[in-house]
Parts: structure tokens; sequence; C-alpha cells
């Protein structure tokens, strides 16, 4: 005698899926929260949040979490469609954000662990060239590099107090701050 396969419903409408393990433990979660975007939580043994998928006005990101439920990295594309990578510390602040602007072009800005803002580098669309800037603890900036013009790379040093005191073209060629 052969055996029937159970009949499994070819679409399920609920307004939250669970899916459990074996000792009943909440694993996952596919939900729309208040707003009605959905919302995918995955949890560890331990019913801790680890990985979150979702939508949001407009906006998709991913957040992965660690054991302590804090957010270490995010994975977004904003409402222009452009896409961002974002890694976090232990206390959930910046330290590395990876971004391809819409007009601007892609940057990447590098965060100390007070959460502020030490490096920056972008390739702006209509530059020829990159941009670099580094800034000290006080968030002055000290070195820029950019262009004179569309054409001729400039180098300009800040000093303590964060006013330009040399500026220097590949020529060599050096103005006075």
């Amino acid at each position: 005698m052969k055996r029937k396969k159970p009949a499994h419903p070819k679409v399920v409408v609920a307004e939250e899926f669970r899916l459990v393990g074996k000792d009943r433990t909440i694993r996952a979660v596919l939900e729309l929260d208040g707003e009605g975007d959905p919302h995918l939580c995955l949890l560890d043994k331990n019913g801790k949040l680890r990985a979150s998928l979702a939508l949001h006005d407009g906006e998709s990101f991913l957040e992965l979490l660690d054991k302590n439920e804090k957010v270490r990295a995010s994975i977004g594309l904003g409402k222009t469609g452009q896409p961002s990578l974002v890694l976090h510390n232990k206390k959930e602040q910046d330290r590395l954000v990876l971004e391809l602007g819409d007009k601007a072009g892609p940057g990447m800005d590098l965060y100390d662990k007070k959460g502020e803002l030490r490096a920056s580098f972008s390739l702006y669309n209509e530059d020829t060239l990159p941009k670099l800037a580094l800034v000290d603890k006080a968030g002055r900036r000290r070195i820029v590099r950019g262009a004179a013009n569309d054409e001729t790379p400039l180098l300009v040093l800040y000093d303590k107090e964060g006013e330009a005191c040399a500026m220097v073209d590949p020529e060599g060629d050096e103005y006075p701050g």
C-alpha cells in the first residue's frame, strides 16, 4: 500500500509566523511592524536577536547583532537605492561607514572609539581626483588632499588650531596658508 503524502496548503496567510525549535524556543519571527512593514528576526538558541531584515519607509536593511543584542553591522539601501555598509563598536557607535552616494559618489568615513570622525575619503562624480581628509582628536582638519581645480591635485596641511599652514601642488609649488 502506497502512503499518501500529506497535503500542504499552497498559501498560508497570517499576521505573524514563528519558527520554533524542538524545545519550543522561538528561533525566527516574520511579522509586520506597527506601520505595516515586514520584518524578519533571527534568534539564537538563547532567544537573543542576532539578525534582522526589514523594510521601512521605502528603505531596506539588514542588521547583524552580537550575543549582547548590540548592532555590530548594518547593510542598507536608502530611498534612492544607494547601498551603505556601517560597522559599529560594542556601544553601537559608527566606526566605519561606506556609502555610494546618489550624486556625490562613493565615500568612506572612519570614526574613533569616541564616535568622532577621524578620516574621510570620497570620490565625487564631478571631480577627476579623490578627496581625503584627516581629522585630529579635537575634530580639526589636519590634512586635506583634493584638487586646486578640476585637474591639479592639491595637498593642504593644517596647524593644531585647524588653520591652513601650507598648500602644495604636484609641481612642488608651495602656497602659504
